[in-house]
């Protein structure tokens, strides 16, 4: 079952503070889709609104939290080169929220 918090993201993201995490605006590749293809062990790609398993049914509408992290880090960033996981810490705690929301039910 796909699953993500907020909190579990933040930790891979402190492990890989100094590493190339994704790149913006890559669906397939974005810090969110590089953390749950990790996690899930299949290839999950990362839209605004939904989470969604390549090649299935499975999908998981994306939290607030996931959606405001998405938009600004494209915003902020663009396609232009991967990011780190700091840079992603930084557009976390600049869109604050429950750092511990949870979201674990399909659409």
């Amino acid at each position: 079952m796909l699953t993500i918090s907020r909190a579990a993201f933040t930790e891979w993201l402190l492990k890989h503070e100094n590493d190339e995490v994704g790149t913006p605006t890559d669906c397939d590749v974005c810090p969110l889709a590089t953390y749950l293809t990790e996690q899930h062990k299949r290839l999950v790609r990362a839209f605004p609104f939904v989470l969604h398993v390549a090649s299935s049914d499975e999908s998981l509408t994306a939290p607030v939290w996931a959606r405001e992290f998405m938009e600004t880090l494209d915003d902020v960033y663009g396609n232009t080169k991967p990011v780190t996981g700091q840079m992603c810490l930084e557009i976390l705690h600049d869109i604050g929220g429950d750092l511990n929301a949870r979201h674990s039910s399909g659409c």
